[in-house]
């Protein structure tokens, strides 16, 4: 019986003297101890169960499993099933399958099972054993037997087979030579095609050679180029639909044409073309690398007539490039930048070779705590006689995508060095910081460079700071840390700017060895007033310092941010509260005008919590 939970053995009988004057009752609880006796007895786990017409009152009241074996068994006997008891059930227990035979106690008991188990595995060991057994005989058995037949088939037929798989094999080209021992007919047939086959062979490959390579260099020639050619064009044309168009405009110029006038369709066409060339190509052996990209017009949105399509396809294949996306939709009005960006271009070439239209500002960086003048960071400028100033936000970016990126952070590094020997020779000593792109800090000759202009000038390393940001880095961050060690055993600096604006912000700092972290104004704007942006910032100041940066906060423009600055214990601020980026010559009268003092310029330091701005 199961009374209150426990499982008991009870025996009931009646005291007669002679009639039944009392009943007496004898039992004792049915518990794991009690099971442990049975598992001796049997050699199997058992477990004594509780289980009532309500399955969700069921319940393990004695076991031999462990604590989570015995968990599991609970939580199955509580979920109702069809199952009746004297038969075996596979159960999931603990992570492990096991056979599970349930059998009532007493047929006058139906709540009082007895539960048997055994791992699965174990009790289907001995099956599993002579199935194996079995197998292993007759697979032996019919490897032996295949074995001798073989050989004696191959013994019997081997010259003659050989023989007409090499024909085979110089018939698709292949001149491996025919291998048939002894001195009878069939070897010296096998020695006289071999010496035929290389023949042939040595006579295809100068002809091969000849027909794709230059007779002087012995250079790849245009026949190879057009048979690149000819591959995309055959995957193009097996990509696209029957009746849809496939030309070639140029060497490296295709088109196709859809009567597909959706655009989601003939994006999906676009996208899905692209990346059936970037899989790449082989040709003769020789693996070629397409990188394809995709500009997209759609009639009659964007044009009625072939030339117009043409033309707007072709921007919209420019902005691919500029993107770095490979396919891009053509977007009306673009035609005035794509003439603009082609247009500065040139002149940005011509500006930095001269040097003439290009000045440097200077924005000045103070400490936190005393508003001592820590020092600045160097920004290009460019304002053109006819164009008037352009945004280093245009500017910079074409820089990049032309190609001339290094050609102007060298010229900003040139004037900007000799312009802090300039200012170290009045007297006034503070750091210099400049901005460089990926491709800067993966140039090895840019580092030679930076060097040898700071051995020219006698300024020190350490007042040089490279500012690189993160977004830049996401690449080949292996090989911009070992530029960037390389500058700092000389003594440079780096700074990681606009921190938290990218997507691999932590991973850069553990990886890349940088000496100040420049948070982005986006989180300093709204950081006095939002609880979040706070958190941010705090957040972002005691990592930092964690790891042994120093911060600088970029973008300060309220009295409110560099307090809260204070309060958060941030190392140097930079903003327009401050002052504006100002041209060299305003430096040294900034910490008049500013009331920021600077130590070896002889300024007086203003009291606590005092701080002006600029007035240019």
């Amino acid at each position: 019986m199961v009374i209150e939970g426990r499982a008991w053995q009870l025996f009931v009988a009646p005291v007669n003297a002679p009639e039944t004057i009392a009943w007496v009752a004898m039992g004792f609880a049915l518990d794991d101890a009690f099971a442990r006796r049975i598992e001796e007895v049997t050699g199997v786990d058992v477990s004594l169960l509780s289980h009532g017409a309500d399955p969700m009152q069921s319940a393990v009241v004695a076991s031999t499993l462990d604590t989570a074996a015995r968990t599991g068994l609970g939580d199955w006997l509580r979920v109702p099933r069809t199952e009746s008891p004297g038969a075996a059930h596979p159960t999931e227990l603990a992570g492990n399958t096991w056979l599970t035979f349930i059998q009532r106690l007493d047929a006058d008991s139906p709540d009082a099972l007895v539960a048997l188990h055994e791992p699965e595995a174990e009790a289907l060991a001995p099956y599993y054993d002579l199935r194996n057994t079995v197998a292993a005989i007759g697979g032996t058995a019919l490897l032996v037997a295949m074995l001798v037949g073989l050989r004696l088939g191959r013994l019997a037929t081997r010259p003659v087979g050989t023989l007409m798989r090499a024909a085979q094999r110089i018939e698709a080209g292949d001149y491996d030579e025919i291998r048939i021992g002894g001195e009878d007919e069939f070897a010296r047939l096998a020695a006289t095609t071999n010496t035929m086959q290389r023949g042939i062979a040595e006579r295809e490959r100068k002809l091969s050679h000849a027909a794709f390579h230059d007779a002087l260099t012995g250079l790849p020639n245009l026949a190879l180029a057009d048979r690149t050619a000819i591959e995309i064009a055959q995957r193009l044309k097996l990509n696209v639909r029957s009746d849809d168009l496939v030309a070639r405009l140029a060497n490296d110029r295709f088109l196709a044409v859809t009567a597909d006038g959706q655009v989601k369709p003939v994006m999906a066409l676009a996208a899905q073309l692209c990346t059936l060339l970037r899989g790449g190509l082989e040709i003769d052996g020789l693996k070629l690398v397409v990188d394809a990209i995709a500009g997209v017009a759609v009639a009659p949105e964007h044009g009625d007539t072939a030339a117009e399509l043409l033309s707007r396809a072709e921007v919209a294949l420019n902005d691919c490039r500029e993107a770095a996306r490979p396919v891009m939709l053509y977007v009306p009005g673009r035609e005035a930048r794509v003439r603009r960006r082609l247009e500065l271009g040139a002149l940005l070439r011509e500006a930095i070779a001269s040097g003439e239209d290009l000045h440097l500002a200077y924005q000045p960086k103070v400490s936190v705590d005393d508003g001592t003048m820590i020092g600045v960071e160097t920004l290009a400028r460019w304002r053109h006689a006819a164009l008037g100033d352009i945004s280093p936000g245009e500017f910079a970016p074409l820089a990049e995508q032309i190609g001339a990126i290094r050609d102007l952070t060298r010229w900003v590094a040139r004037e900007s060095i000799a312009q802090l020997a300039a200012w170290r020779a009045q007297g006034l000593s503070f750091d210099l910081a400049m901005n460089v792109t990926a491709a800067d800090i993966l140039d090895l000759d840019l580092g030679d460079e930076l060097l040898a202009l700071l051995r020219r000038h006698d300024v020190p390393p350490g007042s040089l700071v490279l500012e690189i940001t993160e977004s830049a880095l996401v690449g080949d961050t292996g090989a911009a840390a070992r530029n960037i060690e390389i500058l700092q055993a000389m003594g440079v600096r780096f700074a990681i700017d606009d921190f938290g604006t990218g997507h691999s912000s932590l991973s850069l700092l553990q990886r890349l060895p940088f000496d100040e972290l420049k948070i982005d104004r986006s989180f300093l704007a709204n950081a006095h007033q939002s609880a979040d942006d706070r958190k941010i910032v705090a957040s972002t100041i005691e990592l930092a310092h964690a790891i042994g940066m120093k911060v600088v906060a970029e973008g300060v423009e309220l009295e409110a941010s560099l307090q809260l600055l204070r309060e958060l214990r941030c190392d140097v601020a930079q903003g327009f509260l401050i002052s504006r980026p100002v041209a060299a010559s305003e430096i040294p009268a900034f910490c008049v005008q500013a009331g920021i003092p600077i130590p070896s310029a002889g300024c007086h330091t203003p009291s606590s919590g005092s701080t002006a701005v600029s007035s240019s």
